[in-house]
């Protein structure tokens, strides 16, 4: 597999951060209130049990800051920064004892890492704009591999998405606009992207099917032009890769679709205990004057009331998804393949519900974490999960899986 495919070759201030997510996206929308729950929604959930939970200790002088991917083998968490380009390495205890990676262009040096996972014993990290993927072994002593996905005549056939067992590589490209989406004035469209399957040895593609990426509308500027953004309670698509399987979720009817590498749609299947709500005024409401609010604490003058007031208002709101902070990911698939999808929420929701299927889209039940948390990973019989403290000081901890969600359950 692996062998044979592959050549050799400081503090978060959270409401900052929030402000700049929302300026440039306007991914953040926000509401007071813990919404959604109904009497018999959890009634085969299951709630994240903090016993056991082993914190990650960075050094005080170099905290975690942005980490946005992990994993676990042989009981030591890989844990990948965005803001570094390093993988920070913990052992049993918790405790920091190496990193690797770094920002650059050599071999073990990335610009822009997207993800990591465990495969084949070792851990595979790949780079979204250095079209490569990288197998750090698990033994420092072993040499670093690399491997491009670009083309012999040096063409990109997409981004990497994620890396199955196999060693085979899923890539997706943009193709554009899919048409509107509901007539108001800006008009909003959803993006059609396609999904590629690679295989490094031999650079043979198959096309693994299309996926929603987005919705979004021109908002005017200044000068004259326009700048593409995303409205409060818009659709964004949701991709992810596991050992085996491709999940990709339409949020705009709650469709999950589950795809073996071969493209083939394996699994089928829709939250039916969370139907789509429409948005009241209350809502829309309180969106609107937590955004605007935010936005003017922290950068007064930057016209972000009138720039929420144009925006094309939807009726309803996403099955799957989360608006507020950019690195909360509303779509993981763990150690088994099983795939978890996040019920809509926004910043200041007191928690999160997560809907778990199994590989063939059966519907196993729901995991609720009290308090604002992020997935970034999982390991046998955990979870990876990024908190915040009240002062936006970022950290990560190993929590253990519900017992009915544990391997050899």
């Amino acid at each position: 597999m692996w062998n044979d495919d592959l050549g050799r070759g400081r503090v978060h201030r959270r409401k900052r951060f929030l402000v700049a997510v929302a300026l440039v996206l306007v991914a953040g929308g926000c509401t007071e209130g813990d919404r959604g729950a109904t009497p018999g929604e959890y009634a085969m959930g299951w709630e994240l049990d903090t016993t056991g939970t082993l914190d990650l200790h960075a050094p005080a002088e170099e905290p975690l800051f942005r980490a946005v991917s992990a994993t676990v083998l042989n009981d030591t968490t890989y844990v990948l920064e965005s803001s570094s380009n390093r993988i920070r390495v913990f052992g049993p205890d918790g405790i920091l004892v190496r990193t690797m990676g770094g920002r650059g262009e050599g071999p073990s040096e990335f610009t822009s890492p997207r993800g990591l996972a465990s495969r084949d014993g070792s851990i595979v990290v790949w780079d979204g704009s250095l079209d490569k993927v990288v197998v750090f072994p698990q033994a420092p002593a072993e040499d670093v591999r690399v491997r491009s996905t670009k083309m012999p005549d040096g063409t990109r056939p997409g981004t990497v998405l994620g890396v199955l067992d196999n060693g085979m590589v899923i890539l997706s490209r943009l193709r554009g606009g899919g048409g509107p989406i509901f007539a108001t004035a800006p008009e909003v469209t959803r993006g059609v992207g396609e999904l590629t399957l690679l295989h490094l040895a031999t650079g043979d593609t198959t096309s693994v099917g299309s996926f929603q990426f987005s919705e979004r509308y021109q908002e005017p500027t200044p000068g004259g032009g326009s700048r593409s953004m995303t409205p409060l309670f818009g659709i964004q698509g949701g991709i992810f890769v596991g050992r085996s399987i491709v999940a990709v979720v339409g949020r705009s009817d709650g469709r999950i679709e589950i795809r073996n590498p071969t493209g083939s749609i394996q699994g089928l299947a829709s939250d039916s205990s969370n139907t789509r709500r429409a948005i009241t005024d209350h809502d829309w409401l309180n969106a609107r004057n937590a955004l605007v609010d935010l936005a003017e604490e922290q950068s007064p003058g930057m016209g972000m009331r009138e720039t929420v007031d144009r925006m094309p208002r939807p009726d309803s709101m996403p099955h799957w998804g989360w608006q507020g902070n950019l690195y909360v990911r509303p779509l993981h698939i763990d150690n088994a393949d099983r795939v978890w999808t996040l019920r809509y929420g926004m910043t200041l929701d007191r928690h999160q519900v997560w809907s778990v299927f199994s590989p063939e889209a059966a519907l196993l039940g729901t995991v609720r974490i009290t308090g604002e948390g992020n997935i970034i990973g999982f390991g046998p019989d955990e979870v990876v999960l990024q908190r915040w403290d009240e002062d936006g000081v970022e950290s990560v901890s190993r929590i253990p899986l519900p017992t009915a969600l544990r391997e050899g359950h």
